[in-house]
């Protein structure tokens, strides 16, 4: 059911693309690619669907609900083509591809958009074909960064044979009430105005409001039942999954440049511990040369002696370089956790649904009620044991009073601020120490411990802690606790991660 060459054609004649400005681009799910334009007067929006069966390009009415993020492809075609202008817009020698050249200010490009079924993408190249990304990285094509964009060349029996099928074209159309049917009038008409007003002849309207209402159907189809149900639950967890990742990123990077400067604080107490015969007593700054011979003042705390103030420098620059080496940990698992998720993303564009993104029924039945939404913190899943996990202080006591019971298991890192993880009790059933391992590693990525390889933890059922008398919210003390030492898994990790809820 995907748009033939003729289709493309009318639509594009429609569109009067040329001299349009590209506003603004959003992805707002894993097969659709939106064009906000404008030219003189007038703002429209054009829509490509790359996924299989349905794949098509055409100017829509009804607004998309915009990402929370955007994807890669788009943030890349934001900044390539925002405020560009649409030099040329047109179909490639008769073929279900359409050629966008632009241009902004002295950067000039083309994005080719192929509309085939089992081999849709969407490709920004130079003028010369060279390939700066695409919507599916397709290596086995060649489609990837710096390779060529191959355009197919069609034999004349090829060609032959479209033309001779183009004589028996039926133009699907729509029935008295605006709903698609199959069986219109024969040939596509002539093409519509730019604002999707009607063609003239009696029952047909502008082939770009004809396709946004044919498939509208299709469109909601996902939402709801079967297939396409699980494959729209895997595209919404995809989803959460890679905000997620953003958030975890962009904490990461700003710590690891709230720490940049630990290595002049080292370089600051050597100096000092090296000239303390220079400094007075009381004195409020080191006066001395760098190696340069350029004047160096360092200031001192005018109540502590010299070395005092250089071991202070010593241990918070050590502190800050331990925050750096844990930044650093977590943006690799970051990157590698990006890359599994592209993947995963390629394959739902591909029609398949990868496990991991797959809702099972137990995971269903476990959805719980209206309140179990309301329920603070994260929940995870090992086997067919549920973990709660208190992100502050404010979900730790959340968790605490309405959603634990006394035989569900309590840890946390020992020596380390994070949050409270709970193993929820199974009737009849002891907690596994695979589960209690999963737990431990939850309990060391929600912690400040977070980066290191191996950590101490404590845990003990939840009637065994008691409330810090006058303390912070969320504040316990428990009894009864036993010890656990967990070495970091990151395999096991990213299983967990992936079966949040």
């Amino acid at each position: 059911m995907s748009l033939n060459w003729r289709e493309i054609h009318s639509v594009l004649e429609e569109l009067h693309l040329n001299g349009s400005y590209i506003q603004r681009i959003v992805q707002p799910d894993f097969s659709r690619l939106v064009l906000e334009l404008y030219r003189p007067g007038k703002a429209f929006q054009v829509v490509v669907v790359l996924r299989p069966g349905v794949v098509r390009m055409h100017r829509i009415q009804n607004a998309i609900k915009k990402p929370k993020t955007q994807q890669r492809f788009a943030s890349l075609l934001a900044s390539r083509l925002k405020g560009a202008r649409i030099v040329s817009a047109y179909q490639y020698d008769r073929e279900r591809i359409v050629r966008l050249a632009f241009t902004r200010a002295d950067e000039r490009g083309l994005l080719w958009i192929r509309l085939w079924s089992g081999a849709a993408n969407v490709v920004l190249t130079t003028e010369n074909n060279i390939i700066i990304d695409a919507y599916f990285r397709r290596p086995k094509r060649n489609e990837i960064s710096g390779g060529q964009f191959e355009l197919p060349a069609p034999s004349l029996a090829v060609l032959s044979e479209r033309f001779a099928k183009t004589e028996a074209f039926r133009r699907r159309s729509l029935d008295a009430s605006g709903a698609a049917t199959a069986d219109g009038a024969g040939g596509d008409g002539g093409a519509g105005g730019d604002d999707g007003a009607d063609r003239g002849d009696a029952g047909n309207t502008s082939e770009n409001r004809f396709l946004e209402a044919w498939y509208a159907e299709l469109d909601s189809a996902p939402l709801k039942e079967g297939a396409d149900a699980t494959r729209a639950g895997a595209e919404r967890r995809l989803e959460e999954l890679q905000t997620e990742l953003i958030r975890r990123r962009n904490k990461a990077e700003e710590r690891l440049n709230s720490t940049a400067d630990y290595t002049q604080l080292t370089r600051q107490a050597d100096t000092i511990m090296g000239n303390q015969h220079l400094v007075q007593t009381g004195a409020a700054e080191l006066v001395t040369e760098d190696n340069q011979g350029n004047a160096l003042r360092i200031p001192l705390d005018p109540h502590l002696p010299p070395y005092a103030t250089a071991e202070k420098l010593y241990e918070r620059a050590k502190r800050l370089r331990a925050t750096a080496e844990h930044a650093g940990k977590e943006l690799a698992i970051v990157s590698k956790e990006e890359e599994r998720l592209r993947a995963y993303a390629v394959e739902l564009t591909q029609g398949n649904v990868p496990s991991e993104l797959q809702t099972n029924t137990k995971s269903e039945q476990r959805s719980g009620s209206a309140t179990e939404d309301q329920r603070p913190g994260l929940r995870f899943f090992s086997g067919d044991f549920v973990i709660l996990v208190g992100r502050n202080a404010r979900e730790n006591d959340g968790l605490l009073r309405r959603y634990v019971r006394g035989n569900d298991t309590w840890l946390h890192a020992r020596d380390y601020p994070g949050g409270y993880v709970f193993i929820k009790q199974q009737p009849g059933k002891s907690v596994p120490l695979e589960v209690l391992i999963d737990a431990g590693n939850l309990a060391v990525h929600y912690s400040k411990a977070r980066g290191e390889q191996t950590v101490e933890l404590y845990y003990t059922q939840v009637k065994h802690l008691r409330r810090a008398k006058h303390g912070a919210l969320g504040l316990v003390i428990p009894t009864q606790e036993k010890n656990l030492r967990v070495r970091f898994d990151s395999e096991r990790l990213q299983k967990l991660l992936s079966s949040t809820r």
